[in-house]
């Protein structure tokens, strides 16, 4: 045991011995470094320059040192091309040296550098390249070559620690110098493990804050970041020479990111938007800000961002929230964005500040549209929105009425649009359209299914409806549209339709009142009773003015005509009805007709009945009423008629009235005063057989036949043959009222 005792000191005692010589060899060494650090400048300025760093000046270097390490420190160092300003200048730069590689190597290696920068001077040439003096800060063209990351922190130093006071960046392109104050970068290397930390605060104009954490080793690492305010306009255009739509956007943020081999693989990113807009006329009140949650992952070069934006206002107006997935690709490929729901007046609100055409703004101000959107697909091009493309459902749309283009309600659908094409599919329950003033009110369907497309040229909306199919209780309708509107034009529009399964009691609030005579339109409304329409056609191809206009011009037409079953027309007030029987009614530009058979007229079964306004504006009824009848009611009708009171006193004294009687009936009626003239009736009767007797006046008629003609109050006969009380005669009636 004792002699291993002495094994051991003497071991130790030699050990401590070939230490202190080594020591002592070592503080020759380091004493000789210290003592020639004015042959190190060149070693120092190589060095630099394997970094690519050419044009350094060290005014000041000198030595100490520092535990077992010397420590070279150098002052007034500065980075320029001769004849120009500073671009990099240090006052104060310690470099603590690893003493025995640098001996055995004869070169200078480094453990640490401190270093307190006065003044970093960073510039943006015309083409969009940044310089630090004559180094090349971004690779131009190459922007996607791959960098060795890893192996630049290896070059570094184990700990690096620099302040810089100032940073200008100046940018020629724009002509615009930021200077960004009290900026610290740290970094550190043990064994294979790395770690960086950036903190600077930016001047007002980009922001107030940004913090870079960086930890990792060569194949993995993780980034945080935290800013506050950025400004995200202003920095997108120091680092790229394409321009974006936003005007505005301050944001501040936190984000964690997982790297692969410094390739990132993962973002979550917490943010608040406080300002963001697409139009600088608006002011920072009126601005977007919204909250948002993000989740990105890369797979096979495409990034996938998963979004929450909670929290947005514009202005004073606040949205529902909205969950959103973004896939980005290549540079070449647009990005595609995918969103659960959001409201359509979300959409509108950033439309009207992303749109430059005018039409389409005033389009979307004037509708004023809601609705929720919901399964959003959309391919944007950024630089050219024109060209993007989107897909969407929606539901319970409410819009209104501008020009041509009908406000609706509680409409539901799918909208799908690219380059210019929109198509619009609806199929929806109980919708009401509002066409403005063309009729009394909004329309209401039960329901309404449309297949359409819109094109937006310039100033000019083209729709075209391939298919359209609406019902309610009243009607039932199926056909086509096209409408064209332009600016400074009144819209054109081509529709043709058929419909079934309508009434006539409810055509007052279909008839386009805005574009009909206020006279006829109140016709209409007093004349058409009641009725079914078992089917029917319209048809209106021309631009959207009265119906005048077309005949005058011959620039269009507007026909709609139908079937009709058991009518009742009440043509004027306190005259007979037109009722039962069926027929036809047609509308067309600023006149009607109607033919009915079958029907009845006041006491009367009316074989057929015909009856025209051929004017509006200069509204005239003409009625034609062909019968077969009975004597006694021929002369019943006749004494309906309020201008031919001389038949009533003849249908109060009869006392019998037999026979056939073929008769025709002509009713010309004004529907206006514009007209002066009054009601004209005039008729005509074949007598087959006829008997009449008046004991009052001692008539006694039996076997009249021949015709008798009526015109207005005047009634003639040129020839009747017959009985007189059993006597044949040969009689003559002369227009005499009396």
């Amino acid at each position: 045991m004792k002699a291993v005792s002495i094994k051991i000191y003497h071991f130790s005692k030699w050990t401590l011995l070939a230490f202190l010589i080594c020591v002592a060899l070592l503080s020759v060494a380091g004493r000789a470094l210290l003592g020639n650090v004015e042959y190190f400048k060149n070693a120092i300025e190589q060095e630099l320059a394997d970094y690519g760093i050419k044009g350094v000046t060290l005014e000041n270097i000198e030595g100490h040192w520092q535990g077992l390490q010397p420590v070279l420190k150098i002052r007034g160092a500065s980075l320029s091309i001769p004849g120009r300003s500073h671009a990099l200048f240090v006052n104060d730069l310690s470099l603590r040296v690893k003493l025995v590689p640098s001996l055995l190597s004869r070169d200078l290696i480094l453990e640490s550098v401190d270093s307190s920068i006065e003044k970093l001077v960073l510039v943006r040439d015309t083409k969009g390249a940044w310089w630090l003096n004559d180094i090349p800060l971004t690779a131009g063209n190459s922007a996607n070559a791959d960098l060795d990351v890893y192996g630049f922190f290896q070059r570094l130093p184990s700990f690096v620690n620099i302040d810089i006071a100032l940073i200008q960046l100046r940018d020629l392109r724009l002509g615009k110098d930021y200077l960004i104050q009290n900026s610290a970068l740290n970094s550190s290397r043990k064994k294979q493990q790395l770690s960086l930390q950036l903190i600077t605060r930016l001047p007002s104009a980009l922001g107030k804050e940004i913090q870079f954490f960086l930890t990792g080793d060569a194949i993995n690492q993780q980034l945080f970041v935290k800013a506050e305010r950025l400004d995200l306009v202003r920095l997108f255009q120091l680092i790229s020479t394409q321009e974006i739509p936003l005007k505005k956007a301050i944001i501040s943020l936190q984000s964690w990111v997982d790297l692969e081999r410094f390739h990132a693989k993962q973002v979550v990113t917490e943010a608040n938007v406080t300002q963001i807009g697409f139009d600088n006329k608006k002011n920072d009140q009126q601005a977007f800000k919204f909250s948002l949650q993000q989740k990105a992952t890369v797979d096979s070069n495409q990034w996938r961002f998963n979004t929450e934006i909670n929290n947005i206002h514009n202005g004073q107006q606040q949205f529902a929230d909205l969950n959103a997935q973004v896939l980005l690709g290549n540079q070449r490929e647009n990005p595609i964005v995918w969103i659960d729901q959001v409201d359509l007046s979300f959409v509108r609100s950033i439309l009207l500040d992303v749109l430059s055409d005018e039409s389409l703004i005033t389009l979307l101000s004037e509708i004023q549209p809601t609705a929720l959107l919901d399964n959003v697909v959309a391919e944007l091009d950024i630089m050219n929105p024109k060209n993007s493309s989107f897909g969407l459902n929606f539901t319970n749309v409410n819009t209104r009425n501008y020009r041509s283009i009908p406000g609706v309600k509680k409409l539901t659908g799918s909208l799908t649009s690219s380059r210019g094409v929109t198509q619009l599919n609806i199929d929806s329950e109980q919708v009401e359209m509002d066409f403005g003033k063309l009729f009394r009110a909004p329309l209401n369907f039960d329901t309404l299914i449309a297949e359409s497309y819109l094109q937006f040229k310039d100033s000019t909306v083209l729709v075209d409806v391939d298919k359209l199919f609406a019902s309610n209780a009243d009607i039932s309708l199926e056909g086509r549209l096209w409408l064209e509107t332009a600016a400074q034009q009144r819209p054109f529009m081509s529709i043709r339709a058929n419909y079934k399964n309508g009434q006539v009691k409810a055509s007052p609030q279909y008839l386009p009142v805005k574009i009909m005579h206020e006279k006829v339109v109140n016709w209409l409304d007093n004349a058409l009773v009641s009725g079914q329409v078992p089917q029917g056609d319209f048809l209106f191809h021309g631009r959207l003015q009265k119906p005048s206009v077309f005949a005058k011009d011959q620039s269009g037409v507007m026909q709609a005509v139908f079937d009709v079953n058991n009518p009742e027309i009440d043509y004027k007030p306190d005259w007979p009805v037109v009722g039962q029987g069926k027929g036809k009614i047609d509308f067309v530009n600023s006149g009607m007709s109607f033919d009915f058979t079958n029907v009845k007229y006041a006491n009367s079964t009316v074989k057929e009945v015909h009856g025209s306004i051929s004017n509006f504006r200069l509204a005239n009824l003409f009625l034609n009423v062909k019968t077969e009848t009975d004597a006694k009611d021929l002369l019943a009708t006749l004494s309906s008629l309020p201008i031919l009171n001389a038949f009533d006193a003849v249908q109060q004294k009869t006392k019998l009235l037999s026979g056939s009687v073929n008769s025709e009936i002509k009713l010309d009626i004004p529907l206006t005063k514009k007209l002066n003239k009054k009601v004209s009736v005039t008729a005509k009767a074949d007598l087959k057989a006829v008997s009449l007797s008046i004991p009052e006046w001692m008539l006694d008629f039996k076997d009249l036949k021949g015709q008798v003609e009526v015109d207005n109050q005047k009634i003639t006969a040129p020839s009747l043959i017959g009985k007189f009380y059993d006597d044949n005669i040969n009689l003559s009636i002369k227009p005499d009222v009396k």
